[in-house]
């Protein structure tokens, strides 16, 4: 089996770069991660780059692919979107599965990070694990494309910042989808998170 990892990147500041908060996170991060990965990657992007860098690595490629979701087909439910998202008091990505007319392009979006992670794993080895630090949504959009149901109630909840999921491949095949969360006081209190099977 190939593992690829994606993660979303940690908090940024008042301009692109992180936090300090967001460096102090990325680097507490880092006891979530395998020991050694075959493969890492970034987005394009400075908030992923400096993630990346705060977890440990000093070397990876960066992959145009991923960058952040393209909301362009969004354009014509961007309205609805942001009304759900104020009146329920939403992230982007759970407002958007609750408008009807939205679901379509979700499932695009989900098919293309898939695509990504897929292509990524053909580099791998069976038995090697790939690291691929990108943005907020397309992590839960590619561990939805293996899911029984394609709903965003399925990962429990949209992942934080530095979390993920660790897609398994099979071959060419993803079969398995994990959610990686980060340890933290409340996470003993909660049940185990879901591991979404195709």
């Amino acid at each position: 089996m190939k593992t690829v990892e994606f993660r979303r990147h940690s908090i940024r500041g008042e301009a692109k770069d992180l936090s300090p908060y967001g460096l102090q996170l990325a680097r507490e991060a880092r006891r979530s991660l395998q020991e050694s990965y075959a493969l890492v990657l970034s987005s394009p992007k400075k908030s992923c780059r400096q993630t990346l860098e705060a977890f440990g690595f000093r070397r990876f490629l960066i992959e145009t692919r991923l960058g952040p979701l393209d909301y362009g087909p969004f354009d014509d439910f961007e309205k609805a979107i942001r009304k759900t998202r104020r009146k329920k008091q939403l992230s982007w990505i759970e407002a958007a599965f609750r408008v009807p007319e939205a679901l379509q392009a979700l499932r695009d979006a989900s098919r293309l990070a898939a695509r990504t992670a897929s292509d990524i794993a053909s580099f791998l080895k069976d038995g090697e694990s790939a690291l691929a630090v990108t943005h907020s949504d397309v992590p839960e959009l590619a561990a939805l494309s293996v899911g029984p149901a394609f709903d965003l109630k399925q990962l429990g909840r949209p992942l934080s910042f530095c979390e993920g999921v660790a897609l398994r491949f099979e071959g060419d095949k993803l079969v398995r989808a994990d959610v990686l969360r980060l340890a933290h006081p409340a996470a003993k209190q909660r049940a185990p998170e879901p591991a979404l099977v195709g």
